[in-house]
């Protein structure tokens, strides 16, 4: 009995939330099933693991102080792209080899990645100038063997999210005159570092422009929905967004894992019909999934997005955008539901809007107290204060994830606004 708590029987395990979990369970098996596929063995091996650093450790640090040798590694490298004749082909080195600073230690880390500063010289009309991004390299031996996959995997993700982003600000401007709503992937990119510690002399790593403020994962490919967002303005563009991006590819292709700060989002990944942008592309699955949690909201009737069957995934007739007076209040309704014709207009959204305030949940070990600590790598927001510390007390081979029963190598306190972070995007 940990935590000092009774024992209570969980009224909540209904049929539907069942479901949902061994959904995402199996979810999770077919990702890893693809990699190992795709990748072989490597996969699953995993790299020594590495001392961390905090996460906020460079904004103490005087700029000048951030590239020497105690903080960062002065390395070299080139950007990497695929042909411009062949965007599916192989990625080349480009452009002239550039100086970098990548911090020794990782300030971030999920299931798959860690996440390191980079400071990249870039030049710019003759001017020098400085990048802070955040570079994202794999935990598994899979980032040596096979580069070229992975990260065009990558890319091939970010692009194409780009792609389906500019579609729908356009629609988002036309349909519903909204200016301040538009969504915008940070500028993603594939490095080739010169690394004399690897075997091939080179490091290969994906990076991101770095966004100031806290991340939040709104989607997962999963069909998980942070329900601490739920009625946010932010949550109901995102989930407008991937209802938007099946709709506007007639089910080809679906956009999910949407995270970032504010509107400024990173890291997404696609399904596809033909499955072709890696192990996390689920194909109908993975639309089915997000399907059977998807709710409506009142952009997705004012954009007149056509409805979904979760099951068989088949196109139905456009929503009708709601009354004035229902829009205003509305922001969950069913996604098979009908309503009343009327223009409506979607509230402004502030880049970064706060959370709710709501009530955590009971802790998932003593039933008993308030839910405050988020478990690493695999983010499940799950203990309270009292029973984190008592597993926290345990041997570190006993530290077990209650709900994934994956190995805790941090237990991260976190409040309210805090608490939405289900997964970290650096996951």
């Amino acid at each position: 009995r940990i935590g000092g708590g009774t024992y209570q029987s969980n009224q909540k395990l209904d049929a539907a939330v069942l479901r949902s979990t061994f959904s995402r369970l199996s979810a999770s098996v077919s990702t890893l099933r693809s990699s190992v596929l795709m990748f072989g063995e490597k996969a699953l091996s995993p790299l020594p693991e590495k001392e961390m650093e905090p996460e906020s450790a460079w904004e103490k640090v005087p700029h000048e102080q951030l590239l020497v040798d105690s903080i960062s590694q002065e390395l070299s490298g080139h950007i990497m792209l695929p042909p411009k004749e062949n965007p599916r082909g192989d990625l080349q080195a480009i452009g002239d080899q550039r100086r970098c600073f990548l911090h020794r230690k990782p300030f971030a880390m999920g299931a798959l990645r860690y996440a390191y500063h980079l400071w990249w010289k870039a030049m710019s009309r003759g001017i020098e100038k400085t990048w802070h991004l955040v570079v994202k390299e794999s935990k598994f031996a899979i980032s040596e063997e096979c580069p070229q996959q992975v990260l065009s995997f990558f890319l091939s993700n970010h692009r194409r999210a780009q792609g389906l982003a500019a579609e729908f600000n356009l629609k988002l401007k036309e349909e519903v005159g909204e200016a301040e709503s538009q969504v915008d992937f940070v500028p993603a990119y594939v490095f080739q570092l010169s690394d004399a510690s690897k075997k091939s002399g080179f490091r290969y790593v994906t990076a991101e422009k770095y966004i100031a403020g806290a991340y939040t994962k709104l989607n997962s490919n999963d069909g998980w929905v942070n329900p601490l967002a739920e009625g946010t303005a932010v949550a109901r563009v995102a989930a407008a967004f991937s209802h938007f991006s099946y709709d506007t590819t007639d089910g080809d292709e679906l956009c999910v894992d949407v995270q970032g700060c504010g509107l400024k989002w990173t890291d997404p990944q696609l399904h596809s019909r033909a499955r072709e942008f890696g192990p996390g592309d689920l194909a109908a699955n993975g639309m089915k999934l997000f399907f059977r949690s998807h709710r409506c909201t009142d952009l997705c009737r004012a954009l007149r997005l056509r409805q979904v069957d979760p099951e068989t995934l088949a196109l139905g007739k456009g929503l009708e955008p709601l009354p004035k007076a229902a829009s205003a209040s509305s922001s969950s309704a069913p996604a098979a539901s009908s309503s009343s014709s009327s223009s409506s207009k979607v509230a402004a959204l502030r880049p970064e809007e706060e959370m709710p305030k709501q009530q955590p949940a009971e802790c998932l070990v003593c039933l008993d107290g308030k839910r405050s600590v988020l478990c690493r790598p695999c983010g499940h927001f799950c203990l309270c204060t009292e029973c984190a510390q008592d597993l926290k007390n345990l041997e570190k081979n006993s530290r077990l994830c209650p709900v994934c029963r994956q190995f805790v190598d941090q237990f991260q306190p976190v409040g309210h606004r805090a608490s939405a972070v289900h997964h970290s995007t650096f996951y």
